[in-house]
């Protein structure tokens, strides 16, 4: 902090010389008022501290129901979500950005759960600070499970650190399961990913085909009770992919009003089928925003 400021000042009495001499005094005051400006916002702007740099790891004190979707489950469909959450000196957490996720539903799923949690308050030197950790939630048919991982500073979970605290107690065959596990993940996507992935980067926006799709059929969002009942209306939008087939697969949420609207619009948009995209006359996969509004009529 202390060589931040000595910058800053040393920037700022260059500033004062040059623009004293070229500008007169009032261009002087104006630049003594943005440099003060900014020093302030750069000075409050406080850090997220890793678990590993905090005075103790914080607990949980409460925390919501973690569900599995009806869709997936039914399916027989498992799945995975990583995510980097951020908690305030509260102890209220929110999620910062979704590093890895399996499916849509699995993702909305974590993400309501993750942004209901309250930790204890970090600490760092005694005093109360903003935290950041990369958590996981395994969506299995046997049981869900959520776990506060520890990054390195490229947010790899898969760190000596993390390996080495989850292996401890382990029997031989738990052993031998994760180590499978681990080495699976080092080979990079799962099939299914990959081939999304493909898609993805394969895929045109719809002002690059011949003409806009249009959509054949497709169920209404369903509005959920609570929000209905308390007349909250809101807007999600979907990052969507339609495929040659003209079926609909949600890549992301790109934006929601409220967090309980997400899974209504994503079964809402995968329900829908398109019009077949097509460029120079070939079927092709198309991506576009997809918005769906939540009104009371």
């Amino acid at each position: 902090m202390t060589l931040f400021v000595y910058r800053v000042g040393r920037f700022l009495l260059i500033g004062i010389l040059i623009f004293g001499k070229v500008m007169g005094l009032r261009a002087v005051i104006f630049w003594v008022l943005s440099c003060i400006y900014f020093l302030n916002g750069a000075v409050g702007d406080e850090r997220a501290y890793f678990f590993t740099e905090l005075d103790a790891k914080p607990a949980i004190l409460s925390e919501p129901d973690l569900f599995y979707p009806d869709d997936l489950k039914e399916k027989g469909e498992t799945g995975n979500v990583r995510m980097v959450m951020l908690i305030d000196q509260n102890g209220k957490t929110e999620v910062s950005r979704v590093v890895e996720s399996s499916h849509s539903l699995f993702e909305a799923s974590a993400r309501m759960y993750a942004s209901g949690l309250v930790y204890e308050v970090p600490m760092k030197n005694g005093k109360p600070v903003k935290a950041r950790t990369l958590v996981s939630v395994d969506f299995k048919l046997d049981g869900l499970r959520f776990a506060s991982e520890i990054p390195n500073n490229k947010d790899n979970s898969d760190s000596l650190a993390t390996i080495r605290e989850e292996l401890q107690g382990m029997s031989r065959e738990e052993l031998a399961e994760r180590l499978k596990e681990i080495v699976k993940n080092i080979g990079g996507p799962s099939q299914d990913q990959a081939s999304r992935q493909q898609a993805s980067a394969d895929s045109f926006n719809l002002n690059q085909l011949d003409s806009v799709p249009k959509r054949v059929s497709g169920d209404a969002p369903e509005y959920p009770f609570d929000l209905r009942n308390q007349g909250v209306e809101g807007l999600v939008k979907l990052l969507v992919m339609i495929q040659k087939d003209g079926s609909v697969w949600v890549e992301r949420v790109t934006e929601a009003s409220n967090l309980a609207f997400i899974i209504p619009a994503i079964r809402c948009a995968e329900s829908c089928r398109f019009e077949v995209p097509k460029k120079n006359g070939r079927p092709v996969n198309a991506r576009f925003i997809f918005p769906l509004s939540f009104k009371i009529q």
